[in-house]
């Protein structure tokens, strides 16, 4: 008796020192991940700068913490979200490229941190899975890019509503405060990554009525019940958005931006003549989509692995019921991630590598419901007849999980070279980035060898290569010169670089987005009129850009005419043609 309760104890105590233990590997594990996803973006973030995407959140924030407003002072075809969220970390860290990467590098730790926290509430007897989702989502999330970007500060609010929504929804029979809290909180965030990014807010919100559906039926009043609660939550962030807009901006004026060109633009994107730009995304023979074709398979193989969890519990839902719940929810994220990318590629044109935010939580749940469906049919499957010899279960399934596992570790590997080759903009094929920038406040950039300008077609040239010296040259010459200045239509980076206003309210220049497809005379007007106000007495005209210099120039005869008659050229440097207001 004494020699049993001796061993019992000591089982206890062996028990309780596993257990610390392996909470012990999983807290170094985890800080390793997000350490990692905080390191990733750093080192993709400094390689090169693409001045048409990389200058937009830049000038943006330095234009908020300057006072200036969206929809009234600048103009924007999307949320102002990601400008207001970088602005706080110019105010606090200063403005720098250093704390340009790092307000990326921090929402892409909370958005690993989010998928780790998806892969828990959904499989918490298979911890590794949220390991994989989070290395995954770790490089795939922000690295690709490099820098703050509105796209995905709407996947990482997107990705925060849908931890709330599973939280939330962890008890499908019970009813609590708590529970509707959550599920209103997540409609909030939604209705966040909306004012975010349209596209990214309107694409997920299918996503979370059918999560809310799979987390309460058969309960159907109970799944009325959740989405009137979620959809207030959404209404009520869009409405205090709205409240707070309308404080200082014109209503119409918002409405042309945010509401009525992006639509259009996004629409005819969908709907007319993309059918050749969906087809080069997903068949291969592209060169510019190398890395997107690698990873259709992969992910190809999960969507089908959430078929066919979705069609086993559709069969057996009755027998499975709640037994299978958080299978069926995973079955629903995994499927839903993995088609997303489909038709948000086609409405933002970028690059597909730019779409796969979801990667690490589709692989990992996946990974999840392989697993799952593997130990479900391997212990109903009985052979038939003759008996044959099979390798035993526990071999199987670690060879399962070794070959899920290496897939993983290939999708790992392919992400850290589609972010240290920053694949997603191509004018960086090819390129090198030996050292860091000579210029004050970029003294964390690397200059890419070379940045090539593939759509620069101004004048019968196919490519050109936009080089550092140019850079710095333009820099030193506007600071001795003190002078508040205007650059087309690429390099407004230098604006907040330099400490000048940014002097006319077209935050980039993109025609049929940022400005409308059709002349506008009053916005044309508008703009020589705030050159005039902010005593702009210096013009940089970058000679050739990437949608082309002249060619946007067009769009706004009145201030090329200002431009001829009020200022004359008084020098080149590089692709930069110099102009001085004539006395």
């Amino acid at each position: 008796m004494l020699l049993s309760s001796r061993a019992a104890r000591w089982v206890v105590v062996r028990m309780s020192y596993y257990r610390m233990v392996s909470r012990l590997l999983d807290v170094i594990l985890l800080a390793a991940i997000l350490a990692f996803a905080y390191y990733a973006v750093f080192r993709a973030g400094e390689r090169g700068f693409f001045p048409l995407d990389q200058s937009i959140v830049f000038d943006g924030s330095y234009r908020v913490l300057s006072g200036q407003a969206p929809y009234r002072d600048f103009l924007i075809p999307i949320g102002p979200i990601v400008f207001w969220l970088q602005a706080i970390f110019f105010k606090i860290f200063g403005i720098s490229y250093f704390s340009y990467i790092l307000g990326a590098a921090v929402v892409n730790v909370l958005a690993t941190a989010c998928s780790i926290g998806l892969l828990r509430l959904l499989f918490p007897a298979l911890r590794f899975v949220s390991y994989v989702a989070g290395i995954l989502t770790a490089v795939w999330f922000y690295p690709p890019f490099g820098t703050p970007w509105p796209d995905q500060t709407a996947f990482f609010f997107s990705f925060f509503a849908l931890v709330l929504l599973l939280l939330g929804s962890r008890h499908p029979g019970g009813r609590s405060i708590a529970s509707e809290l959550l599920v209103f909180c997540s409609g909030s965030f939604a209705g966040i990554s909306f004012l975010s990014k349209q596209n990214v807010g309107t694409y997920l919100l299918p996503l979370f009525f059918a999560l809310l559906l799979a987390a309460n039926v058969p309960d159907i009043k109970r799944v009325v019940l959740r989405w009137a609660v979620f959809v207030a939550g959404l209404a009520t962030a869009i409405a205090v958005f709205v409240v707070l807009l309308l404080s200082y901006a014109d209503a119409k004026v918002f409405f042309q931006y945010f509401v009525s060109m992006p639509s259009a633009l996004g629409i005819g994107r969908l709907f007319t003549g993309r059918l050749s730009a969906f087809e080069s995304f997903v068949l291969p023979g592209s060169a510019m989509t190398n890395s997107w074709i690698a990873m259709t398979p992969l992910a190809l193989a999960m969507f089908s692995v959430a078929v066919a969890v979705l069609l086993l519990l559709a069969i057996n839902f009755r027998q499975v019921g709640d037994a299978w719940r958080k299978e069926f929810l995973a079955a629903i994220l995994c499927s839903y991630g993995a088609l997303f990318p489909y038709p948000f590629i086609i409405t933002t044109v970028n690059s597909p590598e730019n779409s796969l935010q979801f990667t690490g939580i589709v692989i990992g749940a996946g990974m999840g419901l392989t697993i799952h469906l593997f130990r479900t049919v391997s212990s109903v499957v009985r052979p038939q007849g003759v008996q044959l010899a099979t390798p035993r279960r526990a071999t199987v399934y670690a060879l399962l999980v070794m070959g899920l596992l290496f897939s993983a570790a290939y999708t790992f590997a392919l992400g850290v070279k589609v972010s240290l080759t920053r694949e997603v903009h191509h004018v960086f094929q090819e390129a090198s980035f030996p050292k860091l920038l000579g210029v004050e406040r970029l003294e964390d950039l690397r200059w890419g060898q070379p940045t090539r300008m593939r759509r620069a077609d101004i004048r019968g040239d196919s490519a050109v290569s936009i080089d550092e010296a140019d850079l710095v040259g333009l820099y030193a010459y506007l600071k001795v010169e003190k002078k508040n200045f205007f650059i087309f239509p690429d390099f407004t980076i230098l604006y907040a670089v330099l400490s000048v206003p940014s002097p006319q309210p077209v935050l980039w220049f993109h025609r049929g987005l940022t400005y409308p497809a059709s002349y506008d005379s009053g916005l044309d007007e508008r703009i020589v009129e705030s050159l005039n106000r902010n005593n702009v007495e210096i013009v940089v005209v970058e000679e050739k850009s990437w949608y082309g210099t002249y060619n946007r120039l067009e769009d706004f005869p009145l201030l090329k005419s200002y431009i001829g008659e009020s200022f004359g050229k008084v020098g080149e440097i590089g692709i930069f043609n110099l102009y001085k207001r004539k006395q």
